[in-house]
């Protein structure tokens, strides 16, 4: 029997793969060029977070994006916050430009490293924390967890720590079966794939982020070692209810924004109508159960926006973050001592 065919298919086919994860390699290592950090990198305990600051003035506010989402997420937001006060946004353990984190993935570790992180580069409390979806419960953790430092909560369409215990089975079901893929999408970030083609990397906007925007935020994904792996866990821990809610977060200031509009990424219409609208009802109980955490708090329904409120109606978080300020701002007497001071002495 010649084998002789046999060999030179499999050495072709070996040849193939080495050259074609060597070409991944390097476009990871391109678009870590083109891409670097674009604020400064904190050691949090033998590995770093990636921080950018901006802006002036106290309460600090700091924006946390949801699950797999990093810094640059906040685009439509942080701007026009920066102009107002010191705004800190930031990318979690493992994604985008962060080191990956040796602690599981649960939202009150996560908590625990930002509140490290701020400590660490010395931005100082108080603090106006705006969660979207993931984001908003690492939020409410750290606002349990350091109460003291806390001077409000903006949660944008904010999950919930036991969100998956209420949502309908079948929704439960397809949530489960897409494990297997995940997997190997995790896997082919490890490898590079991504870096080949770095467009299919899901951002999630409505087309309102700039076409060079969008590039970069693909561009940092994709070169990230890191960036699937950890964006999997911090979903997986989501979906397992790792994390128990808080229970109460007294007389804090507290602003709930709320889609209203369900959009067909956050439940497939092939699901049918039935599970999209108990998924619906179920989602708006706990958004209200979030709210009533606080006796000050309040919800906002985001009429034309679908789960990415931050990219359909950016302005609504705006208008709420800038009212929380004012508001604290208003409250604080030391805040205030200081403005009549410096009104004396440029008066």
């Amino acid at each position: 029997m010649n084998l002789t065919p046999l060999f030179w298919i499999l050495g072709l086919l070996s040849g193939s793969i080495i050259l074609f994860l060597a070409l991944a390699s390097r476009a990871k290592a391109r678009l870590k060029k083109q891409y670097p950090p674009i604020g400064q990198m904190v050691d949090i305990g033998g590995y770093r977070l990636h921080m950018h600051t901006e802006g002036e003035g106290t309460p600090t506010v700091v924006l946390d994006a949801g699950a797999g989402g990093i810094g640059l997420s906040w685009e439509l937001v942080r701007p026009a916050i920066a102009k107002v006060t010191r705004v800190v946004t930031y990318d979690r353990a493992g994604l985008g430009w962060s080191d990956p984190s040796p602690k599981p993935r649960r939202a009150d570790v996560m908590a625990e490293e930002l509140h490290t992180m701020l400590t660490n580069a010395n931005v100082k409390a108080p603090y106006i924390l705006v969660g979207h979806s993931l984001g908003g419960v690492i939020a409410r953790q750290f606002a349990a967890k350091y109460p003291g430092e806390v001077a409000g909560l903006v949660m944008v369409d904010s999950a919930h720590e036991k969100q998956m215990k209420h949502f309908p089975e079948a929704m439960v079901k397809m949530v489960n079966s897409m494990k297997g893929m995940m997997g190997a999408m995790k896997l082919m970030g490890k490898l590079g794939i991504f870096a080949l083609k770095p467009s299919p990397v899901q951002i999630g906007d409505n087309g309102a982020l700039s076409k060079e925007l969008v590039a970069q935020m693909q561009g940092v994904m994709a070169s990230s070692d890191n960036h699937l792996e950890s964006m999997l866990a911090e979903s997986e821990s989501v979906y397992a209810a790792e994390t128990q809610p808080v229970s109460t977060l007294g007389d804090l200031p507290l602003t709930v924004i709320s889609h209203g509009q369900l959009d067909a990424n956050a439940v497939p219409p092939s699901l049918g109508q039935q599970v999209r609208d108990d998924y619906e009802a179920a989602w708006q109980k706990l958004q209200a159960e979030i709210t009533s955490l606080s006796t000050r708090g309040r919800r906002i329904v985001a009429e034309r926006s679908g789960h990415n409120v931050i990219f359909d109606q950016p302005g609504i978080v705006i208008e709420s973050v800038l009212e929380m300020v004012g508001t604290i701002r208003n409250e604080d007497p030391l805040f205030i001592a200081n403005e009549e001071m410096s009104h004396v002495q440029t008066g």
